[in-house]
């Protein structure tokens, strides 16, 4: 049997920010929701709130070859090989700004008016830390004493957040959506090819096996190996009926048979059909978050960081499409990244660590445009972009608007909110 160390332990089985403090927390949340999806007298109201789905992509989004001053000779001139082509991206018809065509999903619901572009997005003085800048963004704070994530201080604003609430689809719960009193829930991917490529099915074993283990490990146990039970019992989901009603309860979920989801590529596409099959299905919840990795882009960038976005739009065409007619009105998608990258091209036809990037707000409910100014190409800061815009006036209407929350409390301020929902 393979010896694992506590501290591999506890990286695996909760999240590592905040591994010792919330523990307990995420466990009873992964328990309570167990109890509710295997409970027959646990009936689904289908749900008419908004549901905020946020995307993280992991590693620092090229903002500059994301959404592209394409005509501003000074963009050929800092990216050199790593330029874009004329038959690589597409006029949004706004600003003089062009849109990478591997977002070519995206770039349809762009021309229905439902994408709001955010650019020039990051916070005072940013740091070029992945972890540092992850946790700022998480935190939805500057302030490194902070221990709980903005969507956490959200959850503890409600009077009584059930177990499906707010729902994380990985191995653990991100620090973004834990609070004080109130987690998320974690939620294995329930599609065909559900452990992330650092843990295989033997390992997670292995970690569930309650009885190598005492006192806060043996909590981690059976942590992981409620997980794995809830992953087992929701896969009955998504290859049976979704249909739902006021009459049926989530164990008639779990039990149906016949019927079977839609076939989908591999990654953040299956978790983002697995949110949509949820959210179809009638639960409460009001939060769902899910990510993708390889953003980081040291090294020959052109053709990675292509594939990575085309990546993550067929996520977000899945997400949208999988949706049915009556939720997908109510659904709301934020996708961001820690950072963007340095405006000129590196040595290895790469780009390093940056500060301002865009982001994306997606939905029926967004109004869309180009919110926030494009920083200047003429105007660098040591070789980076200027931020423009502070990520926390994203994440203010969101909370505002969309979650229904109080958005001073959740980010331990008052910022300038943008309109675009």
């Amino acid at each position: 049997m393979t010896t694992l160390s506590r501290r591999k332990f506890l990286a695996l089985g909760a999240s590592s920010a905040a591994a010792a403090a919330s523990g307990y927390l995420l466990f009873d949340r992964n328990h309570q929701l167990i109890t509710k999806i295997n409970s027959p007298s646990a009936k689904i109201t289908p749900s008419n709130h908004d549901v905020l789905v946020i995307f993280t992509l992991y590693g620092g989004n090229d903002g500059l070859n994301t959404i592209v001053p394409f005509q501003d000779p000074l963009y050929r001139q800092l990216r050199g090989s790593l330029a874009l082509s004329a038959s690589d991206v597409t006029a949004l018809g706004k600003d003089d700004l062009y849109i990478n065509n591997s977002l070519s999903n995206l770039q349809k619901m762009w021309a229905s008016g439902k994408v709001a572009i955010v650019a020039g997005v990051s916070y005072p003085d940013p740091i070029l830390s992945h972890f540092v800048s992850m946790d700022i963004w998480q935190a939805g704070s500057t302030d490194n004493t902070i221990t709980t994530g903005w969507v956490g201080r959200y959850l503890d604003q409600l009077a009584a957040p059930t177990p499906t609430t707010a729902i994380s689809i990985g191995t653990s719960v991100p620090p973004l959506a834990i609070g004080a009193k109130n987690s998320a829930s974690s939620l294995l991917s329930t599609t065909p090819a559900p452990l992330p490529y650092l843990l295989d099915s033997a390992t997670l074993k292995e970690l569930s096996d309650q009885s190598q283990y005492q006192g806060m490990d043996l909590v981690y146990s059976a942590s992981i190996s409620n997980l794995l039970t809830l992953n087992d019992d929701l896969s009955h989901l998504f290859s049976g009926s979704t249909k739902a009603t006021s009459m049926t309860s989530l164990g008639e979920i779990s039990a149906a048979t016949g019927g079977g989801a839609s076939s989908y590529s591999a990654g953040a596409s299956k978790d983002a059909q697995t949110i949509a099959t949820l959210i179809n299905a009638g639960l409460d919840t009001r939060v769902f978050t899910f990510s993708m990795s390889g953003f980081d882009t040291h090294v020959n960038e052109a053709e990675v960081h292509k594939a990575d976005l085309k990546a993550a739009d067929d996520a977000i065409a899945t997400l949208f499409s999988t949706l049915n007619s009556t939720n997908r009105p109510r659904v709301t998608l934020l996708v961001y990244s820690e950072f963007g990258r340095r405006a000129n091209v590196n040595g290895g036809l790469g780009t390093d660590h940056g500060t301002a990037s865009v982001l994306f707000v997606v939905g029926d409910q967004v109004k869309g445009g180009i919110y926030g100014d494009y920083p200047s190409l003429s105007s660098l800061v040591d070789d980076n972009l200027k931020v423009t815009t502070d990520f926390r006036s994203v994440y203010a209407p969101l909370l505002d608007k969309v979650l229904q929350g109080d958005s001073k409390s959740a980010l331990l301020g008052t910022y300038p909110t943008l309109t675009f929902v």
